[in-house]
């Protein structure tokens, strides 16, 4: 009887707690959820937000100037959990994001790094050639979007990718031939026969682009291609020779740089005589610094490493031209380990 009496009794609390008429909430206090959401709507804004989210990473991933890398690495791991999080949300979020790159009214670089490098970092072909749509959508000759989608294709681990860059190489678009190229060339998947036909490349962007792959593989027909290029109308085609020709320790690379240096490529070829000099390449670089100050001087004296610079270096830190100051400046720290 006692228990009846106590459920009874609860009972009675209950129905009368329920029928207490709620205190009024001044508007803008009161607890109001947002309606539940679907679990599409749910998938394509978690899709949304990983997407913008590995764009903005994809272009603050490199390090500025003086930064070490590895201070980068707190990024890159935060790039790959988003991945990772797209991935899990399934095929209809993959599918999502595409959309979202290719319906931008203009050619967004950010967009166009991060399709791709979702595609590259998933296993199959789907994703990747989710990629490739949007890279044709926006065009391969636009620099600014074929640096984006090479610089994701650089780095994705997507087993179909040698063959999706192969192709891109065998097409006959020039925009897309140099993006192959580049990205072959990067991670070492030419083949000698490419190799060889790249040696004797007319096409001035693709033959820059090649033109270091041809030095670290010690291609026998470099040579050849080296004498094509520092002869070559194309200032680029001329700088990726005295490139080509630092990586492969080139025996006249300091001679065919200080004589860039006096052509038509000017102080574009000075770091890159810095870079190979000797003592009397480092002297050469001194007495024009002296001759004529600019901030391209200044910088390759700084690599140069010659003792003899610091005394005209510090005299520079006092220079009414701002660019020099800084170029000094970043020079004295590169030769001294000076703050």
């Amino acid at each position: 009887g006692l228990a009846r009496r106590r459920e009874a009794v609860a009972k009675g609390q209950k129905e009368r707690a329920m029928e207490v008429t709620p205190a009024e909430v001044p508007a803008g206090f009161a607890f109001a959820p947002a309606a539940a959401i679907g679990e599409g709507a749910f998938v394509r804004r978690w899709a949304r937000e990983c997407f913008e989210e590995i764009g903005m990473l994809g272009m603050q991933r490199t390090p500025l100037a003086g930064d070490d890398w590895r201070a980068c690495q707190a990024l890159e791991r935060r790039m790959v959990h988003a991945i990772d999080a797209l991935a899990a949300l399934g095929p209809a979020a993959i599918g999502y994001v595409e959309g979202l790159a290719m319906d931008a009214p203009v050619a967004n670089p950010m967009s166009v790094f991060t399709i791709a490098m979702i595609g590259g970092c998933l296993e199959g072909r789907d994703a990747l050639a989710g990629a490739e749509r949007v890279l044709h959508r926006f065009g391969p000759n636009d620099p600014a979007v074929a640096e984006a989608f090479a610089g994701a294709m650089k780095l994705g681990p997507n087993p179909f990718v040698p063959g999706a860059m192969r192709s891109l190489f065998e097409g006959g678009e020039l925009g897309c031939r140099a993006i192959g190229v580049e990205v072959l060339a990067h991670r070492g998947w030419l083949t000698a026969a490419e190799l060889e036909e790249l040696s004797e490349e007319e096409d001035p962007q693709v033959l820059a682009l090649a033109l270091p792959a041809l030095a670290e593989a010690r291609h026998p027909d470099l040579g050849r291609a080296l004498d094509r290029a520092l002869g070559h109308t194309n200032l680029r085609v001329q700088a990726a020779a005295l490139d080509a020709m630092a990586l492969a320790a080139h025996p006249r690379a300091a001679t065919a740089a200080r004589e860039a240096a006096a052509g038509a490529l000017g102080e574009r070829a000075l770091v890159r005589l810095a870079l190979v000099a000797g003592e009397e390449d480092a002297r050469w670089l001194l007495g024009r610094l002296k001759a004529s100050v600019s901030p391209a001087a200044v910088e390759a004296v700084g690599w140069a490493g010659l003792v003899e610079a610091v005394p005209v270096l510090l005299g520079l830190l006092e220079s009414e031209e701002e660019e020099v100051r800084l170029a000094a400046g970043a020079a004295l720290e590169r030769l001294l380990g000076a703050k």
